[in-house]
């Protein structure tokens, strides 16, 4: 099917005439400041929220919007860092993330409970216990329970319960 030429270099990025031999679509397509950056929608880079795609060095890091405190977290939704929550991307038995369900009813799909997103910028961090590090919901630490997750010398062999 061929396209009118009127959407060539039009100001819109074309998907079709996205392409080395169109030019990136009249240069509609590359993004201002990076242009090594290949997208389909330039409007994505830099627009304030950080888009895994474009999360690369060519593309700036998505034009800085996945640079935060933790450039190198690969979080969909930046804005659960740090909320109050452990986001661990944990989902239990039932198919359910039975943790924050209440907080995030279906969107909680990302572990930011790593290195790379700052233990969810010190939101997974168990008092007491700095280098307990488990994709485990943390209410299941220190609940009278022993969790085999937490029972290591650095989880404080969750918290007693597995002494």
């Amino acid at each position: 099917v061929a396209l009118p030429l009127e959407l060539f270099g039009d100001g819109n990025c074309t998907v079709e005439y996205n392409t080395i031999q169109c030019g990136w679509d009249g240069g509609d397509c590359v993004v201002d400041g990076f242009p090594d950056c290949r997208t389909d929608n330039p409007a994505l880079i830099g627009d304030g929220n950080c888009t895994l795609g474009y999360n690369t060095t060519s593309c700036g890091f998505d034009g800085g919007d996945c640079m935060g405190s933790y450039p190198l977290c690969n979080a969909r939704d930046r804005s659960q860092l740090r909320d109050g929550y452990c986001n661990t991307g944990y989902w239990g038995y039932y198919g359910d993330d039975y943790y924050d369900d209440n907080h995030y009813p279906s969107d909680d799909l990302d572990n930011l409970n790593t290195e790379e997103c700052g233990w969810d910028d010190g939101d997974c961090i168990i008092p007491g216990y700095p280098d307990c590090h488990v994709q485990f919901p943390l209410n299941f630490f220190g609940d009278t329970n022993c969790d085999e997750a937490y029972n290591t010398p650095e989880c404080g062999y969750d918290g007693g319960d597995c002494i």
